[in-house]
C-alpha cells in the first residue's frame, strides 16, 4: 500500500494557510480595504460643494464666437458655433461639447 502522508501534510498546510489568512483579514474593512468610518469620510469629501454649484451655472446651450490671431500683425480669424455643457456624475464634473 502506498503512503499518503504527503497528501495529508499538503492538505493541512493549505488549511492552516486559508484559516490564518481569513483571521488576518477578518476586520471591518470591505473589499477595498476601507473601514466604514473611512467610507463615510470619503463620501463626505467627494460630495459636490459650492464650487460645483458655480460650475453648474455654466450648464446649457451656448452660441459661441471665437476670435484668434495666428500672428500679432495678422487679421483675426473669427469662428462661430454652438456649445452644449452639462453636469455629469451627480454634479461633480462639467462636460462641454463644441
Amino acid at each position: 500500500m502506498k503512503n499518503n502522508y504527503g497528501i495529508g501534510i499538503a492538505v493541512a498546510v493549505v488549511s492552516v494557510t486559508v484559516l490564518t489568512g481569513a483571521a488576518i483579514f477578518q476586520d471591518e474593512s470591505d473589499s477595498t480595504g476601507m473601514t466604514p468610518e473611512m467610507m463615510r469620510a470619503w463620501a463626505a469629501y467627494s460630495t459636490p460643494g459650492p464650487e460645483h454649484a458655480k460650475l453648474a451655472t455654466r450648464a446649457g446651450n451656448w452660441d459661441v464666437t471665437i476670435t484668434q490671431w495666428t500672428t500679432p500683425d495678422a487679421d483675426p480669424m473669427v469662428s462661430t458655433g454652438e456649445s452644449q455643457m452639462q453636469m455629469i456624475f451627480d454634479g461633480r464634473f462639467l462636460v462641454q461639447e463644441f
